[in-house]
C-alpha cells in the first residue's frame, strides 16, 4: 500500500468516528494522518487527487466528428468547439494530426459529459447553420462565418458560468487544479502532441456571424438539460 493510500485510509477512518460521535478516536487517527503528511512532506490535497485516480481515472476517448471533411481548415471549428467543452468539463481535447479525430483527455465521469456535450452541440450547429443558410442573401462564407460565430459564443458563455462563485469554492478549485495538473501529466506521458495551429476564415458572412451567434446564444450547455441518447432526437 502506498503511503497516500494509507493516510486516505486513515483520514477515513478518523472522518467515520468522528461522524460515529468517537472523538477520541477521531482525534487519534486525525494526529497519525498530520504525522504522516509532516514526515513525507505532503498536503491533503495530493492524498485527495490519489483517491480520486483510483475511483475516478483518467484516460482518453477518441471520437471522429461524422460528415466532418479533413483538413486543417475545415476542421479548425470543430477542433475550436471540442475545446472549448473540454475546458469548461475539466477535460482537455487533443486533435489528431492530419485526421478528423478528436480525443477527449480527463476523469471519466467528466470525460463522458464533455463527448455527450461536443457531439450535441456539434449537431445543433451543424443542422442550424443549414437552416440558416438557407435564408441568408449572401452564401458566400456563410457557413464558416456561422460555426466560428456559433463556437466563440459558447465559449464565452461557459466562461461567464465557470466564473459564476460556489459555495464551496475554495474545496471546489483545489480539486479542480489538481485534477488539471493530473490530467496534463497523464497527456504528457500517453500521447504525442503537437500545437494545433491558428487557421483564421477568409470571406467573413455578417449574416452568417450573426446567426452562429444568436445560435450559440440559445443552445442548450446544461448537462441536465442534455438527455443521453442520440443527439438527432433532442433538437429543440
Amino acid at each position: 500500500m502506498s503511503i497516500l493510500n494509507l493516510i486516505a485510509k486513515l483520514q477515513s477512518s478518523a472522518d467515520s468516528f468522528e461522524k460515529n460521535g468517537n472523538t477520541a478516536a477521531a482525534l487519534s487517527y486525525a494526529a497519525k494522518v498530520q504525522e504522516l503528511l509532516t514526515k513525507h512532506k505532503l498536503s491533503m490535497s495530493e492524498v485527495d487527487t490519489e483517491t480520486l485516480n483510483q475511483q475516478d481515472p483518467i484516460g482518453q476517448e477518441i471520437i471522429d466528428p461524422p460528415h466532418i471533411r479533413a483538413g486543417q481548415k475545415a476542421h479548425y471549428w470543430v477542433s475550436t468547439l471540442a475545446s472549448v467543452v473540454a475546458i469548461a468539463h475539466y477535460c482537455k481535447a487533443i486533435t489528431h494530426i492530419r485526421s478528423t479525430k478528436i480525443s477527449f483527455v480527463g476523469r471519466k465521469s467528466d470525460r463522458e459529459v464533455a463527448v455527450h456535450i461536443f457531439e450535441y452541440l456539434l449537431y445543433i450547429c451543424q443542422l442550424e447553420c443549414l437552416r440558416e443558410e438557407k435564408k441568408a442573401l449572401t452564401k458566400k462564407g456563410f457557413r464558416a462565418s456561422f460555426r466560428r460565430a456559433f463556437a466563440l459564443t459558447v465559449h464565452k458563455r461557459y466562461q461567464a458560468q465557470m466564473k459564476a462563485p460556489a459555495s464551496n469554492e475554495t474545496e471546489r478549485n483545489a480539486l479542480v487544479v489538481s485534477s488539471e495538473k493530473s490530467v496534463v501529466a497523464w497527456i504528457q506521458s500517453n500521447l504525442k502532441t503537437k500545437n494545433n495551429k491558428s487557421s483564421g476564415i477568409n470571406n467573413l458572412n455578417f449574416e452568417g456571424l450573426k446567426a452562429g451567434e444568436r445560435s450559440g446564444e440559445t443552445v442548450k450547455l446544461n448537462r441536465r438539460g442534455i438527455k443521453r441518447g442520440p443527439v438527432s432526437s433532442q433538437i429543440r
